[in-house]
């Protein structure tokens, strides 16, 4: 449903009078939808996101280091991180290794 605060467009328009004749006009990203240019009724909501079309969860990935793999190569997750509604998003790991030194006792 588009929103009643700024009639879909997702910005509102303020305008200030600075002194006689001259006057300042800003934009700014709409308070009520928070700039996305629609709202959805509190009868609707989903009860788990509250409206927010993104559900927050811990999740536990799964990384296997294979043999040879170099340092700062970049392993990625497609699908799994914080998703904006249109939008594609992935969690990228970056590899860094660290020197160690082995201490075998005889």
């Amino acid at each position: 449903m588009k929103c009643a605060g700024c009639q879909g467009t997702g910005m509102k328009v303020s305008i200030r009078h600075l002194g006689p004749s001259m006057i300042q006009q800003m934009q700014h990203p709409c308070n009520e939808c928070k700039g996305t240019g629609e709202t959805i009724n509190d009868k609707d909501r989903c009860p788990q996101c509250k409206g927010e079309k993104v559900v927050q969860e811990k999740k536990v990935l799964e990384v296997h280091v294979e043999k040879g793999m170099q340092n700062s190569q970049k392993i990625t997750f497609p699908g799994e991180a914080d998703e904006a509604v249109r939008l594609r998003t992935l969690v990228k790991l970056t590899l860094d290794f660290k020197n160690y030194i082995e201490f075998i006792m005889t």
